[in-house]
């Protein structure tokens, strides 16, 4: 079993709380846990005040299922202003016996990230595209424990916005948490997606309650991903107005009926709506987001044949997969997360997370929880001078 990880997604329509591991190709959950809507302040990022109050009740609900052991910290980022710029690092090996080893790949990234660097951008994470050995050999994955004298690593680096990095860092830090990975919420959600057989290149869909993202992946390569403010809760409203009746009830029949507008009876609802007319009216109030995924194809050129993976408390929608399929005129594939603890379909990200944070190249946990545990020892009154 490997070490205990907790992942914290930062998301408005609810912080969202996995802690688990990763054993033998699969991820197994011990706490899994969403909490209420946080507004947003004037720069368009969660409240800090609201957001702390609701992280500090997750952070004592899990800790009280896991005996007080949270493991280390990954913290998953709105992708605000999120751009990829591919760089290529060199290290020569510092292992006396000239095996390449985790120390040689810190050495890589850290020259990527010096090139890679923008004015008001951050670097939080480095996905590697392809390793190469001093005889110029090519790994897929990590050659941890290869004799090599050099190691090169090419690597897409994640930047976003660094205003919007550093209002999440202070909230963490203003939380006792030191952060051992920074990765943003849609690129985790791919990453647990290719661990199954996925696509080679799709793009991403995770419609959520006041909000969605989609990203494409080409290759397995994570390009581009767009945060749209327009979310489940906004297409109900806009049903309801449509077919004059309230919000509660208009959304009552998108959960029992979704898009289907024949229920192999004849149903009508106490406002004499029929499903016909509910249908159509979740159409016209979803039509939206459509169009944003539409102009999404079209800004990146994307071909007829490129499906879309959807996933999120949005894929839940009866027949919504349809809809979607019959608008964009492409494939529409329904993704269910396959995890022990937890298959509800909003703490994908978390699930990619943890992924993650079980590749080879990343820095030991162990090295991170003793780093993590004197730093808290230092804030103590006990370990300051």
């Amino acid at each position: 079993m490997d070490s205990i990880v907790t992942t914290i997604e930062f998301a408005s329509s609810g912080i969202r709380l996995v802690s688990g591991y990763y054993f033998h190709g699969k991820v197994y959950v011990l706490a899994a846990l969403e909490g209420d809507n946080i507004p947003l302040d004037a720069d368009g990022l969660m409240d800090t005040k609201a957001t702390e109050q609701s992280l500090a009740l997750l952070l004592s609900t899990a800790k009280k299922s896991l005996k007080n052991d949270l493991g280390v910290i990954i913290s998953l980022l709105p992708p605000d202003g999120f751009l990829v710029k591919q760089g290529q690092g060199r290290s020569t090996t510092v292992d006396p016996a000239s095996r390449i080893t985790q120390i040689d790949y810190a050495n890589c990234i850290s020259m990527i990230n010096k090139d890679v660097k923008m004015e008001g951008k951050k670097v939080i994470y480095d996905d590697p595209v392809l390793f190469t050995d001093d005889n110029k050999r090519d790994f897929q994955s990590f050659p941890m424990g290869i004799q090599s004298d050099q190691l090169n690593v090419l690597a897409d680096a994640h930047l976003i916005s660094k205003d919007s990095f550093l209002h999440y860092e202070q909230i963490l830090q203003d939380m006792g948490l030191t952060v051992y990975l920074n990765l943003i919420a849609p690129f985790s959600g791919t990453v647990f997606i290719n661990s199954f057989e996925a696509p080679l290149s799709y793009v991403a869909l995770d419609v959520e309650k006041d909000h969605f993202y989609m990203s494409y992946v080409s290759k397995k390569r994570f390009l581009f991903t767009e945060n749209i403010r327009y979310g489940i809760s906004d297409g109900v409203h806009a049903a309801s107005q449509i077919l004059k009746i309230s919000e509660k009830n208009t959304n009552e029949a998108l959960n029992l009926f979704g898009f289907s507008d024949n229920a192999g009876f004849d149903y009508q609802s106490d406002e004499k709506k029929t499903l016909k007319d509910f249908s159509n009216a979740f159409k016209s109030g979803f039509d939206p987001l459509v169009k944003e995924i539409s102009r999404f194809i079209n800004d990146h050129s994307l071909l007829q044949d490129t499906p879309i993976v959807f996933f999120g408390l949005g894929s839940d929608i009866e027949l919504m997969d349809k809809y979607l399929s019959d608008s964009l005129k492409r494939p529409v594939y329904i993704f269910s997360a396959k995890v022990i603890g937890s298959r509800s379909k909003v703490f994908v990200d978390g699930l990619g997370a943890i992924k993650v944070s079980s590749f080879n190249y990343q820095e030991p946990k162990y090295g991170a929880r003793r780093k993590a545990d004197e730093e808290e020892l230092k804030n103590t009154s006990f370990g300051r001078n």
